[in-house]
């Protein structure tokens, strides 16, 4: 790695500016190199420590280029959320990012403090006085008693704050507050549920501490803010002032076994460290199984060691999938499922245990086809079928449909459309949210992203290139997401493989920075949601998917189908996180909002499941929009296009009879397809504008 690769972008000037609507800062940034990308400014102001940051990019540049340009990093006071106040604004801390292999993390700011201090503030003046008057606390609802054993230890307050002169500042959540008499400490910060006039709603949620605290915790409540940056604090007196019981009784149940964390492990496999609570006593019984997704499901293990907060395994067999499950049971009482990611040496190949045949018939296998692959390929252990041209997808029985470069949108998502025998079919991808899930995969966080940064890179790249950046909702972490598309076919590197893309395929390639786990057991999971759309109600769909285990947990690759038109995705099984090729699982996600596939609508959402990482996450999922020749589709829901036979017509008589045993049947099926047409007709909209 040559020195300048290593080089950091250089903020040469700095400038400010201000009018009616906005402050900030013009940033003259130079990087002759690896050329400027994008960065990040934290703003603060003099009333108020909340940063407000800021991402600029190629979309922000006003003069010159990304090697030595101009950027306005413009901040505008959030409307609804701020009621002019005489304060100062200072430009905190900056981020400047390169398209380089390094990431440097130095602030450019520190050279300027001190000698040009005063440019990183701005003074804005507003007309009237301020209001002082402090928001309250309106009401305030959460459990009476709380169990601090075992692995499930929830907790929950909801509660209304008000404020009926400048409103309350939504960008504040509150946090609640618990402490005991031992001294232990714990805050759960909320999340705002629903606004109401000038009253907002909060709830907030989590998982207690392992032995948290001794008979009762004692609760308070922090960081009430309105418009006027006025502060409020209930404290545990203040909540009993209100007519609130401000404190919770605790038990603790000392007989769950609790895994907690196990040690890192090769993928070839070795010994083994389970640290928890409560995994074994003496004169117990105790036994440690280890699931290794082979089919078999849970299988006994030999420990050498055992303790209450230690298990020592000598020998963990080498991984046959990307993770193992391991569950410890103490007197009959089952612990956590924990699941354990392998490390993956750079280079390293494994063969999976040869699949069971299933006792039904699946959904897909990894190599559909009859013959595997029909014929026209080769099915490869952990991929799938490896087509020999023209064919492709996931039983080489299609063919590639040459489309034209799909168009920018605001926000990373890409449709086609395709006319096929007169009948147009529109193909959508785009990514849904975030989570953070727990070890038992409930939602313990969810970031719905509504703002993306869109830089436009085709004219600087070899292949139409349209990159989207953002933040968490409160958080630091940014999400880059870059979608290109490929007209002629290519050959491209992720990881320790090469993936060809074939002509007029679709890659997404996503990046996560640091974020901050509420639990080290926990992982993120990014929602993407596929879908098809066909113009004629005659059709036939379908959808399949492909796994090794022939189950929803761990796919490979999906495939929808409007008659012969289909939308192909693939996911790989490992992700570059932590700058380390690790398994990650894609899991087709089932919801009680799941819209209703039909015989012109199909939609699946695929939740890409991230373990728990340090700095960084690197993400490579594409599809393709393909032509069926022949089709081996398990689940098509049609409309006959056929004439009636006579015995159809005798048969439509006879079911004439039981018509009316099915009139409440339906009454109450049309009461829950009314909430199903409701989903479909907001995916439906998202398409028309591909149209």
């Amino acid at each position: 790695m040559s020195a300048g690769e290593t080089k950091p972008p250089i903020l040469k000037s700095i400038s400010q500016f201000k009018n009616s609507s906005f402050i900030g800062w013009n940033l003259v940034i130079s990087d002759t190199h690896n050329g400027f990308k994008y960065g990040v400014a934290r703003i603060v102001s003099q009333y108020d420590s909340y940063p407000y940051l800021v991402v600029f990019n190629s979309s922000n540049l006003i003069d010159g280029d990304d090697k030595n340009g101009t950027y306005e990093v413009a901040f505008e006071l959030p409307a609804g959320n701020f009621i002019c106040r005489t304060q100062s604004f200072y430009l905190d801390t900056l981020e400047l990012y390169d398209n380089g292999p390094v990431k440097i993390t130095t602030d450019p700011l520190n050279s300027i403090r001190g000698n040009q201090n005063a440019i990183l503030e701005i003074r804005n003046t507003c007309g009237g006085s301020a209001e002082y008057l402090a928001p309250k606390l309106k009401s305030i609802t959460f459990n009476s008693s709380v169990e601090v054993g075992g692995f499930e230890r929830p907790i929950e307050f909801k509660f209304v704050t008000t404020d009926g002169e400048s409103g309350i500042m939504d960008i504040h959540t509150p946090m609640i507050y618990l402490s005991a008499s031992n001294g232990d400490q714990f805050q759960i910060k909320s999340v705002l549920d629903f606004k109401d006039g000038t009253d907002n709603h909060y709830i907030a949620r989590d998982q207690m501490p392992y032995g948290f605290g001794l008979d009762y915790i004692f609760v308070a409540i922090y960081g009430i803010v309105d418009k006027q940056n006025n502060y409020k604090s209930y404290l545990y007196d203040d909540l009993i002032g209100m007519g609130v019981s401000s404190q919770i009784s605790r038990t603790f149940n000392k007989t769950i076994p609790v895994i907690e964390r196990i040690s890192p492990i090769l993928i070839s496999g070795g010994p083994l460290t389970i640290s928890g609570k409560s995994l074994s006593f003496t004169g117990s019984t105790f036994v440690v199984r280890i699931d290794y997704q082979d089919g078999k499901g849970y299988q006994q293990t030999v420990a050498s060691y055992t303790s209450s907060v230690s298990i020592r395994i000598p020998k963990v067999n080498r991984f046959t999938s990307n993770f193992i499950k391991v569950q410890i049971e103490n007197d009959r009482v089952k612990s956590n499922e924990f699941i354990v990611y392998p490390i993956i040496p750079y280079g390293y190949t494994f063969t999976p245990t040869p699949t069971p045949t299933p006792t039904s018939t699946p959904p897909a296998s990894l190599c559909p086809g009859t013959p595997v692959c029909n014929g026209r390929g080769e099915c490869k252990e952990n991929f799938g079928c490896q087509c020999r041209a023209p064919w492709y997808g996931p039983s080489c029985s299609s063919e590639i449909v040459i489309i034209p470069t799909p168009s920018p949108q605001p926000e990373p998502t890409t449709g086609t459309n395709i006319t096929n025998g007169g009948d147009t079919i529109s193909t959508m991808i785009s990514i849904l949210e975030v989570r953070e899930i727990d070890d038992l995969e409930n939602t313990v966080q969810k970031y719905m992203i509504n703002q993306w940064n869109f830089t436009d890179l085709s004219a600087t790249s070899l292949n139409p290139t349209y990159v989207y950046t953002s933040l968490l909702n409160q958080t630091t972490t940014t999400i880059e997401t870059t979608i290109s598309f490929f007209p002629n076919q290519t050959n491209i590197t992720f990881g320790d493989q090469v993936l060809t893309m074939q002509q007029s395929s679709i890659k997404f390639a996503i990046r996560l920075s640091d974020y901050t786990f509420q639990l080290k057991t926990n992982s993120l999971q990014i929602i993407m949601e596929s879908t098809i759309k066909g113009s004629s109600s005659d059709s036939c769909s379908s959808s399949q998917f492909g796994s090794q285990n022939y189950t929803k947990n761990n796919i490979q690759w999906i495939k929808m189908n409007i008659d012969k038109s289909s939308l192909y995705g693939r996911f790989i099984d490992y992700g570059i996180i932590d700058d380390t090729q690790t398994p990650i699982i894609n899991r087709i996600i089932e919801e009680d909002t799941e819209t209703k596939d039909t015989t012109q609508f199909r939609s699946i959402k695929v939740g890409i499941t991230i373990p728990n990482y340090s700095k960084s996450v690197y993400l490579d999922p594409d599809f393709s929009n393909l032509i069926d020749v022949n089709t081996d589709d398990l689940d098509l829901t049609c409309k006959s296009k056929k004439k009636l036979s006579n015995g159809a017509i005798a048969g439509i008589v006879v079911g004439a009879v039981v018509f009316l045993a099915l009139v409440i049947a339906a009454t109450m099926y049309l009461h829950k397809r009314s909430k199903t047409r409701k989903e479909v007709k907001r995916i439906e909209q998202k398409l028309e504008k591909f149209k």
